[in-house]
């Protein structure tokens, strides 16, 4: 039995973190997702992929969603601000689901549909960050992400066969199955929704 995912431009051994981000027909990029919900090519591409995912998420297109409160907050994983996390809130019941990126200080905003807030009630959070396996799985994205940069925003067909091996930062926070985090956002909105992960 071939145990290999194939899609887009890389062949991707299915293991519970090999995660890349490829590129379609035309030149938007998307990520795969397998068990963590990885993300790769460099950070320039975070935001695109976020506000995407949310998108997808949500399972509608633009247009203003009546009810919209405020979620926002501080995400820290062992202590420490975590960087370009992908930070999503999925529905308990019948709601959309909203999603975030955190920026330096740690710090996400949650928007649903492309439109800032997220409706009241309860929810489940997953928090995703990966990061490359080795150095020379992390070379090799700086390297597709300069050629691609150079490309017009396609991988160029060199890297169609190559293959990154990502680790997941998160663990179990960044698997909806096993993520503990339970959150119910009320009517006024959740101003300080703050996530402090310990991952050993």
């Amino acid at each position: 039995m071939n145990n290999n995912v194939y899609s887009g431009c890389f062949k991707i051994p299915e293991t519970e973190h090999a995660n890349v981000i490829l590129r379609n027909g035309n030149s938007m990029m998307k990520p795969i997702f397998h068990t963590n919900c990885g993300m790769a090519l460099g950070s320039i591409f975070w935001i695109g992929v976020t506000m995407t995912f949310t998108l997808l998420l949500s399972g509608c297109s633009g247009g203003g969603i009546a009810g919209l409160v405020s979620c926002e907050g501080i995400v820290s994983l062992n202590g420490q601000p975590l960087e370009n996390a992908s930070v999503t809130f999925i529905p308990t019941t019948g709601n959309r689901s909203a999603g975030g990126m955190t920026n330096a200080q740690g710090h996400y905003k949650l928007s649903t549909n492309l439109n800032v807030g997220v409706l009241p009630g309860e929810y489940k959070v997953t928090i995703t960050k990966s990061v490359p396996e080795t150095e020379k799985d992390a070379l090799l994205v700086q390297e597709m992400t300069a050629a691609t940069e150079k490309n017009n925003g396609v991988i160029p067909a060199s890297y169609d066969d190559v293959v990154v091996k990502y680790k997941s930062l998160t663990g179990k926070y960044g698997q909806q199955q096993n993520s503990d985090l339970i959150v119910t956002i009320s009517n006024k909105g959740n101003k300080q929704q703050n996530f402090d992960l310990i991952v050993e």
